[in-house]
């Protein structure tokens, strides 16, 4: 059993090992004389989560947010007049971890009371009201320019176990990949969702729909996590665009659905290669080609109207190792590099190498990242979304619990909701 975690979360519930919720409160953050109020022998220190019910285990509502309906003015009230130490201060309580090398970090603790009635709308309302804590958790100083996160939020859909809202430094996504792998193996690893030995499920609610997760534990470790994604589809195939009008050039890529749309282009399109040494003029190339997608092309989930725009570009090449098929670089917010070979690029992938007659119905593909990482992706089986045909697809990769972290927001901070050199 791993050691108690988030010693200093305003309001936590101590989850009984694998038996129900005994609610507590700290009478201060990290002071001394905290009080802590329970029973039963065996705790497990996490976010706020609900006895499993006997349809689906689900953590709910106050959960994941020890400081539920608590507004950041709210927190500047309650710290004021403090001195130099901590007691009062607002904390975002998060689980570290990395997929193929890129980082999740998932937060557990800590967020106000974010309103919806689907993930969607949630996904809203952390955009228009919270923002400002994306900022505090990507940026620097806490993250960096390439910083991933995902904030677990109460499901929307009673089949789900929990919801999650993926973002980045650039705003927020639909799905994601890695992020689903990360974030199911950090639930598992700190006893948030009782495991078992072998297969576990997990079902997350996201805002491009539930995605039903299994993952494999060995002696108490998570080893690998598989996810059957949201139906991914060829939105448009063959689109030409100059990166710079009238300058000649014109570039040929194909727009593809994996949970988010992505422009999807072969690394020889823009004059690079797959590599650290080409990275900075493919970034750039990416992001003027995703620039002129949304420019020139109108892209719309037929299903789920509030999924528009291309917001990622995956660039590839084959792969030139025998343990892979492609190689890719998937770029992404202001101009973010995903370590991962990235698991709905992936699946975008897959769709297009489907809808080409390259990946028939039930075989794998190995997809390598940029730093020799590797994701698993297998075609388990055709649909329809709207008018477009579609391929219900599977990917099975490896992540890593790195630390467990809580994050203060001290009110006195002028940088406490991060900055980005040379950005906005």
């Amino acid at each position: 059993m791993p050691p108690l975690l988030f010693d200093n979360l305003h309001e936590i519930v101590l989850l009984q090992a694998w038996k129900r919720p005994i609610s507590c409160k700290l009478s201060k953050v990290g002071g001394r004389g905290s009080q802590v109020e329970g029973e039963g022998p065996h705790y497990r220190r996490a976010g706020r989560i609900e006895a499993p019910s006997r349809r689906r285990r689900q953590v709910t509502g106050e959960a994941v947010g020890a400081l539920a309906g608590v507004e950041e003015r709210d927190w500047r009230s309650r710290s004021s007049g403090h001195g130099p130490d901590r007691d009062g201060l607002p904390a975002l309580s998060t689980i570290e971890t990395h997929t193929a090398g890129e980082p999740t970090r998932v937060v557990v603790g800590g967020v106000p009371e974010v309103r919806g009635r689907d993930m969607a709308a949630k996904r809203e309302d952390l955009r228009q009201r919270l923002d400002h804590l994306r900022c505090a958790l990507i940026h620097e100083p806490r993250g960096h320019a390439d910083m991933f996160g995902a904030v677990v939020l109460p499901s929307a859909d009673e089949r789900a176990d929990v919801g999650v809202v993926f973002m980045d430094g650039g705003g927020y996504l639909n799905m994601c990949g890695h992020g689903t792998i990360g974030t199911v193996t950090a639930f598992l690893q700190s006893g948030m969702v009782p495991s078992r030995e072998g297969p576990t499920p997990v079902v997350l609610d996201t805002p491009a729909g539930l995605v039903r997760t299994e993952a494999l534990v060995e002696d108490g470790a998570v080893t690998q996590v598989s996810f059957v994604n949201v139906p991914a589809f060829v939105y448009r195939r063959e689109v030409r665009l100059e990166l710079q009008p009238g300058r000649g050039g014109a570039v040929v890529c194909d727009i593809a659905f994996g949970g988010s749309f992505f422009a999807i282009v072969s690394a020889a399109q823009l004059g690079v290669r797959v590599s650290v040494e080409d990275l900075p003029a493919l970034t750039e190339a990416a992001l003027r080609l995703r620039e002129r997608i949304n420019e020139e092309v109108q892209v719309r989930h037929p299903d789920l109207p509030h999924i528009t725009g291309v917001d990622l570009v995956e660039v590839y090449e084959p792969s030139t190792t025998a343990q892979a098929d492609w190689r890719n670089v998937v770029v992404f917010g202001s101009g973010q590099v995903d370590r991962s070979p990235c698991g709905t690029g992936t699946c975008a992938r897959m769709a297009l190498l489907h809808a080409q007659g390259r990946l028939p119905v039930g075989r794998e593909m190995v997809q390598e990242s940029l730093i020799g990482t590797r994701l698993r992706g297998e075609v388990l089986g055709t649909t329809t979304v709207g008018q477009y045909p579609a391929i219900i697809p599977r990917i099975t990769g490896s992540a890593y619990v790195t630390g467990y972290s809580q994050l203060l927001l001290d009110p006195r901070d002028p940088v406490r909701h991060g900055f980005v050199l040379g950005g906005d």
